[in-house]
Protein backbone atom coordinates (compact mmCIF):
# COMPACT_ATOMS: atom_id res chain seq x y z
CA UNK A 1 0.00 0.00 0.00
CA UNK A 2 2.85 2.34 0.77
CA UNK A 3 4.21 1.96 -2.72
CA UNK A 4 1.06 3.65 -4.17
CA UNK A 5 1.61 6.83 -2.18
CA UNK A 6 3.30 8.77 -5.04
CA UNK A 7 0.48 7.79 -7.40
CA UNK A 8 -2.20 8.97 -4.95
CA UNK A 9 -0.36 12.25 -4.37
CA UNK A 10 0.03 12.84 -8.09
CA UNK A 11 -3.67 12.14 -8.65
CA UNK A 12 -4.61 14.65 -5.97
CA UNK A 13 -2.39 17.32 -7.52
CA UNK A 14 -3.80 16.69 -11.01
CA UNK A 15 -7.31 16.95 -9.64
CA UNK A 16 -6.52 20.23 -7.90
CA UNK A 17 -5.06 21.70 -11.08
CA UNK A 18 -8.11 20.61 -13.08
CA UNK A 19 -10.43 22.30 -10.59
CA UNK A 20 -8.48 25.52 -10.93
CA UNK A 21 -9.12 25.49 -14.67
CA UNK A 22 -12.86 24.99 -14.21
CA UNK A 23 -15.45 27.72 -13.67
CA UNK A 24 -18.65 26.94 -11.83
CA UNK A 25 -21.98 27.60 -13.61
CA UNK A 26 -24.84 27.13 -11.10
CA UNK A 27 -27.55 27.44 -13.78
CA UNK A 28 -26.19 24.82 -16.12
CA UNK A 29 -27.02 21.13 -16.22
CA UNK A 30 -24.67 18.22 -15.68
CA UNK A 31 -23.59 18.24 -19.29
CA UNK A 32 -20.97 20.61 -20.58
CA UNK A 33 -22.58 23.49 -22.53
CA UNK A 34 -21.72 23.77 -26.11
CA UNK A 35 -19.83 26.93 -26.88
CA UNK A 36 -20.39 28.10 -30.45
CA UNK A 37 -17.40 29.07 -32.41
CA UNK A 38 -16.88 32.80 -32.51
CA UNK A 39 -15.66 34.12 -35.81
CA UNK A 40 -12.13 35.37 -35.71
CA UNK A 41 -10.51 37.93 -37.92
CA UNK A 42 -8.38 36.06 -40.45
CA UNK A 43 -4.72 36.73 -40.15
CA UNK A 44 -2.15 37.12 -42.87
CA UNK A 45 -2.12 34.17 -45.15
CA UNK A 46 -5.53 32.85 -43.96
CA UNK A 47 -8.42 32.51 -46.35
CA UNK A 48 -11.33 34.77 -45.50
CA UNK A 49 -14.18 32.91 -43.95
CA UNK A 50 -12.03 29.91 -42.88
CA UNK A 51 -12.38 29.27 -39.14
CA UNK A 52 -9.23 29.50 -37.11
CA UNK A 53 -7.90 26.60 -35.08
CA UNK A 54 -9.32 26.05 -31.60
CA UNK A 55 -7.26 26.97 -28.55
CA UNK A 56 -5.44 24.05 -27.01
CA UNK A 57 -7.24 21.93 -24.45
CA UNK A 58 -4.65 22.94 -21.88
CA UNK A 59 -5.65 26.63 -22.11
CA UNK A 60 -9.38 26.03 -22.63
CA UNK A 61 -11.65 26.65 -19.62
CA UNK A 62 -14.90 24.74 -19.49
CA UNK A 63 -17.86 25.10 -17.19
CA UNK A 64 -19.06 22.49 -14.76
CA UNK A 65 -22.50 21.85 -13.43
CA UNK A 66 -23.19 21.87 -9.72
CA UNK A 67 -23.45 18.08 -9.39
CA UNK A 68 -20.24 17.40 -11.31
CA UNK A 69 -18.42 20.14 -9.43
CA UNK A 70 -19.49 18.68 -6.08
CA UNK A 71 -18.36 15.24 -7.24
CA UNK A 72 -14.96 16.63 -8.14
CA UNK A 73 -14.65 18.32 -4.74
CA UNK A 74 -15.60 15.12 -2.91
CA UNK A 75 -13.15 13.13 -5.01
CA UNK A 76 -10.36 15.58 -4.25
CA UNK A 77 -11.15 15.41 -0.53
CA UNK A 78 -11.21 11.61 -0.71
CA UNK A 79 -7.77 11.46 -2.34
CA UNK A 80 -6.32 13.91 0.15
CA UNK A 81 -7.72 11.90 3.04
CA UNK A 82 -6.35 8.70 1.54
CA UNK A 83 -2.97 10.35 1.14
CA UNK A 84 -3.02 11.48 4.76
CA UNK A 85 -4.01 7.98 5.87
CA UNK A 86 -1.19 6.40 3.88
CA UNK A 87 1.34 8.86 5.26
CA UNK A 88 0.22 8.13 8.83
CA UNK A 89 0.41 4.41 8.18
CA UNK A 90 3.86 4.76 6.68
CA UNK A 91 5.12 6.67 9.73
CA UNK A 92 3.56 4.17 12.10
CA UNK A 93 4.94 1.21 10.16
CA UNK A 94 8.45 2.69 10.01
CA UNK A 95 8.39 3.27 13.76
CA UNK A 96 7.14 -0.25 14.41
CA UNK A 97 9.84 -1.76 12.18
CA UNK A 98 12.56 0.20 13.98
CA UNK A 99 11.23 -0.77 17.42
CA UNK A 100 10.79 -4.37 16.31
CA UNK A 101 14.39 -4.56 15.11
CA UNK A 102 15.57 -3.07 18.38
CA UNK A 103 13.49 -5.58 20.36
CA UNK A 104 14.92 -8.40 18.26
CA UNK A 105 18.50 -7.38 19.06
CA UNK A 106 17.72 -7.00 22.76
CA UNK A 107 16.01 -10.38 22.75
CA UNK A 108 19.03 -12.10 21.23
CA UNK A 109 21.49 -10.55 23.69
CA UNK A 110 19.21 -11.22 26.63
CA UNK A 111 18.78 -14.81 25.47
CA UNK A 112 22.55 -15.21 25.63
CA UNK A 113 22.51 -13.81 29.16
CA UNK A 114 19.73 -16.20 30.14
CA UNK A 115 21.88 -19.08 28.93
CA UNK A 116 24.66 -17.83 31.23
CA UNK A 117 22.25 -17.51 34.18
CA UNK A 118 20.82 -20.95 33.53
CA UNK A 119 24.29 -22.46 33.53
CA UNK A 120 24.94 -20.87 36.94
CA UNK A 121 21.71 -22.29 38.35
CA UNK A 122 20.23 -18.94 39.45
CA UNK A 123 16.51 -19.58 38.91
CA UNK A 124 15.22 -16.36 40.48
CA UNK A 125 17.32 -14.15 38.19
CA UNK A 126 16.32 -16.22 35.18
CA UNK A 127 12.61 -15.72 35.87
CA UNK A 128 13.02 -11.96 36.43
CA UNK A 129 14.93 -11.35 33.20
CA UNK A 130 12.64 -13.61 31.20
CA UNK A 131 9.48 -11.80 32.32
CA UNK A 132 11.13 -8.44 31.68
CA UNK A 133 11.69 -9.32 28.03
CA UNK A 134 8.13 -10.67 27.76
CA UNK A 135 6.76 -7.41 29.15
CA UNK A 136 8.77 -5.45 26.60
CA UNK A 137 7.33 -7.53 23.79
CA UNK A 138 3.77 -7.16 25.10
CA UNK A 139 4.13 -3.40 25.50
CA UNK A 140 5.44 -3.03 21.96
CA UNK A 141 2.52 -5.05 20.57
CA UNK A 142 0.04 -3.00 22.64
CA UNK A 143 1.57 0.22 21.27
CA UNK A 144 1.20 -1.11 17.74
CA UNK A 145 -2.46 -2.03 18.30
CA UNK A 146 -3.14 1.38 19.84
CA UNK A 147 -1.40 3.61 17.32
CA UNK A 148 -1.44 1.76 13.99
CA UNK A 149 -4.61 2.32 11.91
CA UNK A 150 -5.92 -1.02 10.69
CA UNK A 151 -9.11 0.00 8.88
CA UNK A 152 -9.14 0.61 5.13
CA UNK A 153 -12.11 2.93 5.26
CA UNK A 154 -11.97 6.61 6.17
CA UNK A 155 -14.12 6.36 9.27
CA UNK A 156 -14.39 8.56 12.30
CA UNK A 157 -12.38 6.00 14.25
CA UNK A 158 -9.43 6.47 11.89
CA UNK A 159 -9.67 10.20 12.40
CA UNK A 160 -9.57 9.74 16.16
CA UNK A 161 -6.50 7.53 15.88
CA UNK A 162 -4.72 10.09 13.75
CA UNK A 163 -5.58 12.89 16.13
CA UNK A 164 -3.90 10.98 18.96
CA UNK A 165 -0.64 10.07 17.25
CA UNK A 166 0.99 13.53 16.81
CA UNK A 167 1.37 13.99 20.58
CA UNK A 168 3.27 10.70 20.76
CA UNK A 169 5.41 10.94 17.65
CA UNK A 170 6.31 14.66 17.53
CA UNK A 171 9.20 14.85 20.00
CA UNK A 172 11.49 16.56 17.48
CA UNK A 173 8.78 19.04 16.50
CA UNK A 174 8.52 20.19 20.13
CA UNK A 175 12.21 21.08 20.28
CA UNK A 176 13.38 24.65 19.64
CA UNK A 177 14.18 25.40 16.02
CA UNK A 178 17.90 25.84 16.65
CA UNK A 179 18.08 22.57 18.60
CA UNK A 180 16.43 20.66 15.77
CA UNK A 181 18.99 21.99 13.29
CA UNK A 182 21.88 21.10 15.61
CA UNK A 183 20.46 17.63 16.20
CA UNK A 184 20.07 16.97 12.49
CA UNK A 185 23.63 18.15 11.82
CA UNK A 186 24.95 15.90 14.58
CA UNK A 187 23.07 12.87 13.24
CA UNK A 188 24.34 13.65 9.76
CA UNK A 189 27.92 13.59 11.05
CA UNK A 190 27.35 10.28 12.80
CA UNK A 191 25.86 8.76 9.67
CA UNK A 192 28.22 10.03 7.01
CA UNK A 193 31.54 11.26 8.46
CA UNK A 194 34.20 8.63 9.27
CA UNK A 195 36.68 11.37 10.19
CA UNK A 196 34.32 12.72 12.87
CA UNK A 197 33.93 9.26 14.42
CA UNK A 198 37.65 8.50 14.24
CA UNK A 199 38.52 11.72 16.07
CA UNK A 200 36.02 10.90 18.81
CA UNK A 201 37.32 7.34 19.25
CA UNK A 202 40.92 8.49 19.40
CA UNK A 203 40.07 10.76 22.32
CA UNK A 204 38.81 7.79 24.40
CA UNK A 205 40.94 5.70 26.71
CA UNK A 206 41.17 1.93 26.45
CA UNK A 207 38.83 1.52 29.44
CA UNK A 208 36.28 3.82 27.80
CA UNK A 209 36.52 1.87 24.55
CA UNK A 210 35.89 -1.36 26.43
CA UNK A 211 32.91 0.22 28.20
CA UNK A 212 31.22 1.24 24.92
CA UNK A 213 29.28 -2.01 24.97
CA UNK A 214 26.53 -1.77 27.58
CA UNK A 215 25.86 -5.52 27.65
CA UNK A 216 26.82 -6.85 31.10
CA UNK A 217 29.45 -9.56 31.41
CA UNK A 218 29.37 -12.29 33.99
CA UNK A 219 32.44 -12.07 36.30
CA UNK A 220 35.04 -14.77 35.88
CA UNK A 221 34.74 -16.82 39.04
CA UNK A 222 38.21 -18.31 38.54
CA UNK A 223 39.73 -14.86 39.07
CA UNK A 224 37.87 -14.26 42.32
CA UNK A 225 39.79 -15.10 45.46
CA UNK A 226 37.48 -16.25 48.23
CA UNK A 227 39.00 -16.56 51.73
CA UNK A 228 36.44 -19.08 52.97
CA UNK A 229 33.82 -21.40 51.54
CA UNK A 230 30.88 -19.70 53.27
CA UNK A 231 32.03 -16.22 52.28
CA UNK A 232 32.75 -17.49 48.76
CA UNK A 233 29.21 -18.79 48.42
CA UNK A 234 27.78 -15.47 49.58
CA UNK A 235 29.91 -13.50 47.16
CA UNK A 236 28.99 -15.81 44.28
CA UNK A 237 25.33 -15.35 45.16
CA UNK A 238 25.84 -11.59 45.10
CA UNK A 239 27.55 -11.78 41.72
CA UNK A 240 24.67 -13.84 40.30
CA UNK A 241 22.14 -11.35 41.62
CA UNK A 242 24.15 -8.37 40.33
CA UNK A 243 24.47 -9.92 36.87
CA UNK A 244 20.75 -10.69 36.57
CA UNK A 245 19.86 -7.14 37.71
CA UNK A 246 22.32 -5.64 35.21
CA UNK A 247 20.85 -7.80 32.45
CA UNK A 248 17.33 -6.69 33.38
CA UNK A 249 18.38 -3.03 33.36
CA UNK A 250 20.01 -3.55 29.97
CA UNK A 251 16.75 -4.90 28.55
CA UNK A 252 14.66 -2.08 30.08
CA UNK A 253 16.99 0.60 28.68
CA UNK A 254 15.93 -0.57 25.18
CA UNK A 255 19.30 0.43 23.66
CA UNK A 256 18.95 4.02 24.85
CA UNK A 257 22.13 3.64 26.92
CA UNK A 258 24.08 1.44 24.48
CA UNK A 259 26.49 3.57 22.40
CA UNK A 260 27.45 0.76 20.01
CA UNK A 261 23.85 -0.07 19.14
CA UNK A 262 23.06 3.61 18.66
CA UNK A 263 26.02 4.22 16.35
CA UNK A 264 25.66 1.02 14.31
CA UNK A 265 21.90 0.54 14.17
CA UNK A 266 19.70 3.35 15.44
CA UNK A 267 21.07 6.10 13.19
CA UNK A 268 20.65 3.93 10.08
CA UNK A 269 17.75 2.18 8.42
CA UNK A 270 16.85 -1.36 9.41
CA UNK A 271 17.00 -2.96 5.97
CA UNK A 272 19.35 -6.01 5.90
CA UNK A 273 19.44 -5.98 2.10
CA UNK A 274 23.07 -5.57 0.93
CA UNK A 275 21.81 -3.57 -2.05
CA UNK A 276 19.96 -0.97 0.03
CA UNK A 277 21.37 2.54 0.39
CA UNK A 278 21.34 2.49 4.21
CA UNK A 279 23.19 -0.83 4.38
CA UNK A 280 25.91 0.39 2.03
CA UNK A 281 26.21 3.75 3.80
CA UNK A 282 26.80 2.01 7.12
CA UNK A 283 29.23 -0.42 5.52
CA UNK A 284 31.24 2.35 3.85
CA UNK A 285 31.40 4.63 6.90
CA UNK A 286 32.33 1.99 9.46
CA UNK A 287 34.79 0.18 7.23
CA UNK A 288 36.58 3.53 6.84
CA UNK A 289 36.47 4.06 10.61
CA UNK A 290 37.95 0.64 11.38
CA UNK A 291 40.59 0.95 8.66
CA UNK A 292 41.82 4.29 10.03
CA UNK A 293 41.79 3.08 13.64
CA UNK A 294 43.59 -0.13 12.67
CA UNK A 295 46.37 1.87 11.02
CA UNK A 296 46.58 4.05 14.13
CA UNK A 297 46.79 1.22 16.70
CA UNK A 298 45.61 -2.38 16.32
CA UNK A 299 46.01 -3.31 19.99
CA UNK A 300 44.24 -0.30 21.51
CA UNK A 301 41.11 -0.63 19.38
CA UNK A 302 40.76 -4.43 19.41
CA UNK A 303 37.79 -4.29 21.86
CA UNK A 304 36.01 -1.89 19.51
CA UNK A 305 36.78 -4.09 16.50
CA UNK A 306 35.31 -7.11 18.29
CA UNK A 307 32.08 -5.24 18.97
CA UNK A 308 31.80 -3.96 15.39
CA UNK A 309 32.51 -7.41 13.89
CA UNK A 310 29.94 -8.99 16.18
CA UNK A 311 27.34 -6.36 15.28
CA UNK A 312 27.80 -6.88 11.54
CA UNK A 313 27.67 -10.67 11.98
CA UNK A 314 24.16 -10.35 13.43
CA UNK A 315 22.80 -8.62 10.32
CA UNK A 316 22.51 -11.98 8.58
CA UNK A 317 21.95 -15.53 9.71
CA UNK A 318 25.06 -17.65 10.10
CA UNK A 319 24.35 -20.54 7.76
CA UNK A 320 27.04 -22.79 9.26
CA UNK A 321 25.44 -22.75 12.72
CA UNK A 322 23.19 -25.75 12.13
CA UNK A 323 26.03 -27.83 10.71
CA UNK A 324 28.23 -26.86 13.66
CA UNK A 325 25.55 -27.93 16.14
CA UNK A 326 25.24 -31.33 14.48
CA UNK A 327 29.02 -31.64 14.47
CA UNK A 328 29.21 -30.93 18.21
CA UNK A 329 26.47 -33.44 19.02
CA UNK A 330 28.21 -36.14 17.00
CA UNK A 331 31.56 -35.23 18.54
CA UNK A 332 30.21 -35.63 22.08
CA UNK A 333 28.80 -39.06 21.26
CA UNK A 334 32.02 -40.32 19.68
CA UNK A 335 34.26 -38.90 22.41
CA UNK A 336 32.81 -41.00 25.23
CA UNK A 337 35.93 -43.16 25.30
CA UNK A 338 37.99 -40.11 26.36
CA UNK A 339 36.21 -40.10 29.71
CA UNK A 340 37.40 -43.60 30.49
CA UNK A 341 40.90 -42.68 29.36
CA UNK A 342 40.89 -39.71 31.73
CA UNK A 343 39.80 -41.88 34.66
CA UNK A 344 42.56 -44.37 33.96
CA UNK A 345 45.10 -41.53 33.75
CA UNK A 346 44.01 -40.19 37.15
CA UNK A 347 44.52 -43.63 38.72
CA UNK A 348 47.99 -43.89 37.26
CA UNK A 349 50.89 -43.38 39.75
CA UNK A 350 52.63 -41.35 37.06
CA UNK A 351 51.89 -37.67 37.71
CA UNK A 352 51.80 -36.89 34.00
CA UNK A 353 49.37 -39.74 33.35
CA UNK A 354 48.75 -41.21 29.96
CA UNK A 355 45.82 -39.15 28.67
CA UNK A 356 46.97 -38.46 25.12
CA UNK A 357 47.01 -41.95 23.75
CA UNK A 358 47.46 -42.61 20.08
CA UNK A 359 43.72 -43.21 19.71
CA UNK A 360 42.92 -39.92 21.45
CA UNK A 361 45.38 -37.99 19.28
CA UNK A 362 43.89 -39.46 16.08
CA UNK A 363 40.38 -38.61 17.30
CA UNK A 364 41.26 -34.99 18.12
CA UNK A 365 43.11 -34.53 14.81
CA UNK A 366 40.08 -35.80 12.89
CA UNK A 367 37.76 -33.56 14.93
CA UNK A 368 39.85 -30.48 14.09
CA UNK A 369 39.89 -31.51 10.42
CA UNK A 370 36.10 -31.88 10.38
CA UNK A 371 35.68 -28.49 12.07
CA UNK A 372 37.83 -26.75 9.48
CA UNK A 373 35.85 -28.39 6.69
CA UNK A 374 32.71 -26.76 8.07
CA UNK A 375 34.39 -23.38 8.39
CA UNK A 376 35.97 -23.66 4.94
CA UNK A 377 32.58 -24.02 3.26
CA UNK A 378 32.03 -21.19 0.77
CA UNK A 379 28.30 -21.27 1.46
CA UNK A 380 28.35 -19.68 4.90
CA UNK A 381 31.42 -21.00 6.65
CA UNK A 382 31.99 -17.53 8.08
CA UNK A 383 29.22 -15.10 9.12
CA UNK A 384 28.25 -13.30 5.94
CA UNK A 385 27.77 -9.88 7.54
CA UNK A 386 31.17 -9.92 9.26
CA UNK A 387 32.90 -11.34 6.19
CA UNK A 388 31.36 -8.66 3.98
CA UNK A 389 32.46 -5.98 6.43
CA UNK A 390 35.99 -7.41 6.75
CA UNK A 391 36.36 -7.43 2.97
CA UNK A 392 35.34 -3.75 2.87
CA UNK A 393 37.98 -2.90 5.50
CA UNK A 394 40.65 -4.84 3.58
CA UNK A 395 39.87 -2.83 0.48
CA UNK A 396 40.73 0.39 2.35
CA UNK A 397 44.08 -0.81 3.73
CA UNK A 398 47.39 -0.88 1.91
CA UNK A 399 48.87 -4.27 1.11
CA UNK A 400 51.35 -4.09 4.02
CA UNK A 401 48.51 -3.84 6.55
CA UNK A 402 46.14 -6.41 5.08
CA UNK A 403 47.97 -9.43 6.52
CA UNK A 404 47.83 -7.98 10.05
CA UNK A 405 44.14 -7.19 9.69
CA UNK A 406 43.41 -10.78 8.64
CA UNK A 407 45.03 -11.91 11.88
CA UNK A 408 42.93 -9.41 13.81
CA UNK A 409 39.76 -10.60 12.12
CA UNK A 410 40.26 -14.37 12.00
CA UNK A 411 42.28 -15.03 15.15
CA UNK A 412 41.43 -12.35 17.71
CA UNK A 413 37.74 -12.09 16.85
CA UNK A 414 36.52 -15.17 14.97
CA UNK A 415 38.44 -17.93 16.75
CA UNK A 416 38.99 -16.35 20.18
CA UNK A 417 35.62 -14.61 20.52
CA UNK A 418 32.97 -15.78 18.10
CA UNK A 419 33.81 -19.45 17.57
CA UNK A 420 34.84 -20.10 21.16
CA UNK A 421 31.53 -18.83 22.57
CA UNK A 422 29.64 -20.77 19.91
CA UNK A 423 31.28 -24.06 20.80
CA UNK A 424 31.00 -23.53 24.55
CA UNK A 425 27.33 -22.45 24.34
CA UNK A 426 25.86 -23.73 21.04
CA UNK A 427 22.39 -22.69 22.22
CA UNK A 428 23.43 -19.02 22.14
CA UNK A 429 21.88 -17.09 19.25
CA UNK A 430 24.34 -15.66 16.76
Amino acid sequence: MLQNEPAVEAAAEDLASSLEQCSFDPTSSNKHPRNPRTPQRPGNGDLEGRPTSRPSAKNQRHKLGFEEFSNQVRLEKYHRDRLRLLQDRQTSLQTAIALGARLHRIGELTHNGLVEISGRGYKTGFVQVYHTVRDLKDNLFAWWKRNAPVSNSLTEQDGQVHSETPDVASFISRLPEGSVADLCDFLHLLRTSPEFLVDRFKSLSRQQLTALSAFPEYPNEHLLGFPSASRGRNQMSQHKRAYSNALKDFALSFERSDPISFLLFNVYGTSPDPDSAEYNLRLDVWSSVCAQLFVSSEEDYQPLFNEVFKAFSTLHEWRAKQRLELFLMDLLQRSAFLHKTTEDANKSPDLEGNFLTKQAENFLDQAVHDLYEILDDQDGGLPYGALHFGSAVLGKLDINRQSSFRGCFFFHWFFCEFLQKTMVHPEVRL
